[in-house]
């Protein structure tokens, strides 16, 4: 998720942490567990604890409605972007409203010689494409030198690692990573290095998406240090800090602390350059949202070794 969403997302709000306890205190909620080989919950959240979870602070004409983020009678978060019409749909008078959340924790961070796993189970809306054209729904996260300094130019600098991106209601789940400068940079700015997957969007299943960090390589070099992309546990892409090939950049993604975020973000470069529309943007008149273009999400998780 590129550093425009900051400019268009249509909430701000942050979320409670569970520090990492002695003995990990895993939920209860089928589906999330302490995967093989790590020892530390740094992050989880199952919605168990309902609104009571979660701290607000409206920016702009962003909006804390549960109309647009609220925990379902499953016990799921949703967040729903709804479109405000102040007469015919036609777009140009209608704006939006959706909802982003993120950690109040800053400390998500991969020990030396350890590993660290981000993951959440979620599930896209299932809305036809035209109805979701400009629907941004993502889960990532992001370096918490961005947030600490107050500086929006330490983007693309404090390594982003996006987890799950898709738009437009496409059968596509794009997992990216940002870093470096741009334009260009090691990472590509601004497009970034991104692997895309194939995705159902049959409105019942949920699917897991997830980055591990490892650096449990030899010497601690950062060279041999990996970031891989999976879904439902099966590894998309690997990365490695020599095929990005500069120290600062890759350090940022790999070392230095992070913070967890949500949101359903509405227009921007990413819907606009997958829809590829000649000299159009997104959303456009057919652009509906609604509950069937939201994002839920079962759980958050982040553990460490």
């Amino acid at each position: 998720m590129m550093f425009a969403v900051f400019a268009t997302a249509l909430l701000f709000s942050t979320w409670g942490a569970l520090a990492a306890p002695t003995q990990p205190q895993l939920s209860h909620r089928s589906g999330i567990a302490m995967p093989p080989g790590y020892s530390h919950i740094l992050f989880q959240d199952d919605f168990a604890l309902q609104v009571a979870n979660w701290g607000t602070n409206e920016v702009q004409t962003y909006t804390k409605s549960p109309s647009n983020i609220n925990i379902t009678s499953l016990g799921t978060l949703l967040i729903t972007p709804l479109r405000v019409s102040s007469g015919p749909l036609d777009s140009i008078n209608d704006y939006w409203t959706s909802a982003r959340i993120e950690t109040i924790a800053d400390h998500v961070a991969c020990p030396p010689g350890g590993k660290l796993l981000m993951s959440a189970s979620l599930r896209f809306g299932s809305a036809p494409s035209p109805p979701q054209m400009g629907i941004w729904p993502s889960f990532w996260a992001l370096g918490s030198e961005f947030r600490r300094s107050g500086k929006f130019d330490q983007w693309p600098g404090a390594g982003e690692i996006d987890m799950a991106e898709s738009t437009n209601g496409s059968p596509t789940v794009w997992q990216s990573l940002h870093c470096g400068v741009a334009l260009g940079g090691p990472c590509n700015e601004f497009s970034g290095l991104s692997t895309s997957t194939p995705l159902e969007r049959d409105g019942r299943t949920f699917h897991v998406f997830a980055a591990e960090i490892d650096r449990t390589n030899a010497g601690g070099d950062w060279r041999g240090e990996k970031l891989t992309y999976l879904v439902d546990g099966r590894p998309m892409v690997v990365l490695t800090g020599a095929q990005i090939g500069d120290e600062k950049a890759w350090t940022a993604v790999t070392r230095m602390p992070k913070y967890l975020i949500l949101n359903v973000a509405v227009g921007g470069d990413f819907p606009n350059n997958v829809a590829n529309l000649e000299g159009g943007k997104t959303p456009n008149g057919k652009t509906m949202g609604g509950i069937e273009a939201g994002l839920e999400v079962e759980w958050v998780a982040a553990y460490s070794t």
